[in-house]
């Protein structure tokens, strides 16, 4: 285990304590006096921006960014948002799960601990900068990564509690750093792997793409074979996890130019089985659109997403032939 690290005034060190503590970006950029921590490079950045204003604001959430410590005894840190004035972030310490709920744009968060293990999770819809940050406590960093690629749903869209997302509980149930990649309202393109040659070396990828392809009517079967074999090539040693589709109201009632959900379903897992390292969940239909884990009859909620957690973690064990 690291040294126990006391960084507090006139001591501090906002790089090297994001550096030691935090996890789930690959950019940091100054803005002032804040550090702006965003997931995506500025190179992907910039092709969301391209794809459209909605897209780029989703591209710079930080959805997946988690501060760590284990015997921490303090955490404390100016916070700011651009995107939004009402957010949250969770708080788990000795497995106790908190939330604390900002109403306003610029905050202070101070946090005591008797010596516990901390993870502070970011917000997955807004736009986060800190500055002036103290931690008390050993570095804990997970030594293996979990690479999330996929739509609202890999983000976390409607929920509100960040910890509730079924990519951070990927994180905790095989003790991994998660760099979460998703993008609301996104779908199945070559240039969703823009980035693959600096993004951190994974010991398994998930990939949640299809029901915004089907939704928009957007033709994947052209991106697809192309993005498998991205994905295959840069990764070949690694399973890969291909979430299909879960579940929604609309489904048995839409049939469209791309057919039915259904359809788009089995089209990606037939791809998927061209590669031996590729894994088909299809767990996501256990989830009902129709009772109250998804309010909106496609996103689920904080309580659906931590049963889809719970699924897509004991089916990726069984996969994996990992004990329960």
């Amino acid at each position: 285990m690291a040294p126990r690290r006391l960084l507090g005034n006139p001591m501090i060190n906002d790089d090297r304590t994001i550096e030691e503590f935090f996890t789930g970006y690959l950019e940091v950029v100054k803005d002032g006096e804040y550090n702006f921590l965003y997931r995506f490079g500025m190179k992907q950045r910039a092709f969301y921006e391209k794809e459209g204003e909605f897209y780029g604001m989703q591209s710079r959430f930080a959805a997946g960014i988690v501060l760590s410590t284990s015997e921490c005894e303090k955490i404390s840190f100016d916070i700011i948002c651009k995107s939004a004035e009402k957010y949250s972030l969770s708080v788990i310490h000795d497995g106790i799960e908190e939330e604390r709920v900002f109403e306003k744009a610029k905050n202070h968060l101070e946090l005591a601990f008797h010596k516990e293990d901390v993870s502070l999770y970011f917000p997955h819809g807004a736009e986060i900068g800190v500055r002036n940050i103290e931690v008390i406590g050993n570095c804990c960093k997970a030594s293996r990564n979990i690479l999330s690629f996929g739509d609202s749903i890999t983000q976390g869209y409607l929920i509100t509690e960040p910890a509730a997302a079924y990519t951070a509980a990927l994180g905790r149930q095989f003790h991994a750093n998660v760099y979460n990649y998703g993008v609301s309202g996104y779908f199945i393109r070559k240039g969703i792997l823009n980035e693959l040659d600096v993004m951190p070396k994974p010991f398994m990828v998930t990939f949640a793409y299809g029901t915004n392809d089907w939704h928009f009517e957007k033709d994947y079967t052209a991106d697809l074979p192309e993005v498998f074999a991205k994905l295959h090539k840069r990764f070949s040693d690694v399973p890969i996890f291909v979430i299909l589709p879960i579940a929604r109201m609309d489904e048995k009632t839409v049939v469209n130019k791309l057919g039915t959900l259904t359809q788009v379903r089995e089209a990606i897992a037939a791809e998927a089985a061209g590669y031996n390292h590729f894994y088909v969940l299809r767990c996501g239909n256990q989830i009902d659109p129709s009772a109250d884990l998804c309010p909106d009859g496609i996103h689920p909620h904080s309580d659906g997403m931590r049963k889809l957690g719970r699924c897509l973690t004991k089916e990726i064990r069984a996969d994996l032939q990992l004990s329960l």
